[in-house]
């Protein structure tokens, strides 16, 4: 999803309590990352979505080049029809946000 996408949302946003976060789409139990911790993308998953095909070419170019990529996790949080959630941004490319299940977490041996 870009920024564009999301700032024309962004009106639907309440505020929520922290700690109340739930990753819309994905399952509960998905890893709640911090600001600053260092990901990598789960490019076969996103790639497996039905929408892969219908995606923006500049996405698809993005993570398919990102596949051992580390990158910094940049947090955004909100709700939509009550469904609240935590979407991530990667500081090195700000452009795109990503579900918390995209993203997995990089153990500082690995990088």
């Amino acid at each position: 999803m870009s920024k564009s996408n999301w700032n024309r949302r962004s009106s639907k946003v309440i505020q929520m309590n922290p700690g109340d976060y739930w990753v819309s789409g994905g399952p509960r139990d998905a890893p709640m990352l911090q600001d600053g911790d260092r990901v990598r993308l789960k490019v076969q998953q996103i790639k497996r979505r039905k929408n892969w095909p219908r995606m923006n070419e500049k996405y698809k170019e993005f993570i398919e080049g990102s596949k051992d990529k580390i990158f910094t996790v940049k947090l955004k949080d909100g709700a939509v029809r009550g469904v609240s959630y935590r979407l991530a941004t990667l500081v090195e490319e700000p452009m795109w946000y990503f579900w918390q299940e995209d993203l997995m977490l990089v153990k500082d041996e690995e990088e």
